[in-house]
């Protein structure tokens, strides 16, 4: 039954937020986008454009438990378009930029996902909601689409930096940073730079070898 008032639209997407947004809420996912939708409609033509957003980013975010992509990143782009008062968090706004880039990646939409990640790690970088760590991680995830996308020294620009960050938090050393070293070597390599990918091989074998790995350049490459 629809609301019959914009104080019960409000009151409904609010709760709906509290179900939504609880890490312990049990609830069904075929039901639940039904009526987030209702709401969608509801707020849109009553024109209360921060509950209509609302609820399209709650569809996003239920539609990513095992929804389609498509649907996924409808709902977030559309909620996204909406630069109405209040303001969405710096944190906010991490995650659901962060979400609509890796369903776009899963859509193999690269160079979108790739431009969303990147508005992520700014948001990322607003709120201490996130660790350089975990920024940092984001940012390897747009070292990957950057490489599907071909956009070789892009990603080679990027990796680098991330690259020099997981050192001044886990060591040179430290065979967390196995992949993203290899991920290094190989862009090189893509760019045509064979001589300069080397260092970073010989280093990302040492790193394996650590962790038990009998590897060759070739099983890099």
């Amino acid at each position: 039954m629809p609301p019959h008032s914009k104080d019960e639209l409000i009151a409904r997407v609010k709760a709906m937020r509290a179900k939504v947004y609880d890490r312990n809420a049990v609830f069904s996912r075929s039901e639940i986008p039904a009526e987030l939708h209702a709401l969608t409609a509801d707020a849109k033509t009553r024109g209360i454009e921060d509950a209509q957003r609302d609820s399209l980013l709650m569809i996003g975010l239920v539609e990513s438990k095992g929804g389609d992509a498509e649907d996924v990143v409808a709902a977030l782009q559309a909620a996204l378009d909406i630069k109405t008062s209040p303001l969405l968090s710096a944190e906010r706004l991490a995650r659901s930029y962060n979400l609509l880039a890796e369903h776009l990646q899963i859509r193999e939409d690269f160079s979108a996902a790739a431009e969303n990640y990147r508005i992520a790690v700014r948001h990322m970088a607003e709120t201490p909601a996130f660790n350089e760590d975990q920024r940092l991680g984001t940012e390897q995830e747009l070292g990957l689409v950057l490489h599907e996308a071909g956009r070789f020294q892009e990603e080679l620009d990027n990796n680098l930096r991330v690259l020099a960050g997981g050192e001044r938090i886990h060591g040179a050393k430290n065979p967390l940073l196995r992949s993203l070293v290899t991920n290094i070597a190989q862009n090189i390599h893509a760019l045509g730079r064979k001589l300069e990918a080397e260092p970073y091989l010989v280093r990302a074998l040492a790193m394996a070898r650590l962790e038990g790995k009998d590897w060759n350049e070739q099983d890099l490459l």
